[in-house]
């Protein structure tokens, strides 16, 4: 039997709310004054029948009727909404440190019983809030090395509130001779493995 309207408490921010309702997640981030849906990543208006806040990933994970599982992939930056926060224009909200992974295929150890999600993304996952949409001009987020050099641009959300988007954590790939690119040589940049830091444009 689903469970309607349950509230589930945040582990680490006791202010941070999640209620599930028979059209959808819904989030407090003043102990339940204020709540808004949750849309990100396509979620739809679906019942949800249970919650759980994964005490060492820090996911948020859904039981819906009809739609199975979902997880929402590290709330720390929800955790990070505070006051001080939401009442800036527009700034970069930290989250769980990103690890760079060596791809890898391979082996069937589970048989003819295949069932997966997608892999975490080889890319530092930047989140960042705004007040406001932007409206005028495309929005961009810059890329710098610790020596204040540009290294890369990344296009970014314009709409208001919480937004993710995808560094690949590389240098654009070089410029080489057409048989090169053909055989697959230089199709990406390096990694880069130092920290960074990043601006709204």
């Amino acid at each position: 039997m689903c469970i309607r309207d349950r509230i589930k408490e945040d582990t680490v921010s006791p202010n941070l709310l999640f209620v599930g309702t028979e059209f959808g997640l819904w989030i407090s981030l003043d102990g339940g004054k204020q709540w808004a849906q949750y849309k990100g990543h396509e979620f739809p208006d679906v019942a949800v029948c249970d919650i759980v806040v994964h005490s060492r990933e820090s996911d948020l994970v859904l039981a819906t009727h009809g739609r199975g599982i979902w997880i929402v992939d590290d709330i720390t930056p929800l955790r990070k909404l505070t006051p001080d926060v939401l009442a800036q224009d527009a700034v970069f909200v930290p989250g769980k440190q990103t690890q760079q992974r060596l791809e890898a295929n391979g082996g069937w150890a589970e048989g003819n019983a295949t069932f997966f999600g997608p892999d975490p993304a080889d890319a530092a996952l930047i989140t960042y809030y705004q007040k406001k949409r932007h409206i005028f001009g495309k929005m961009t987020i810059e890329i710098f090395d610790d020596q204040n050099k540009l290294i890369d641009t990344v296009p970014a959300n314009s709409r208001r509130g919480l937004s993710r988007v995808e560094w690949p954590m590389r240098v654009k790939a070089p410029r080489v001779p057409p048989a090169a690119t053909a055989a697959f040589e230089a199709s990406q940049g390096p990694r880069i493995c130092l920290l960074y830091t990043s601006r709204c444009v």
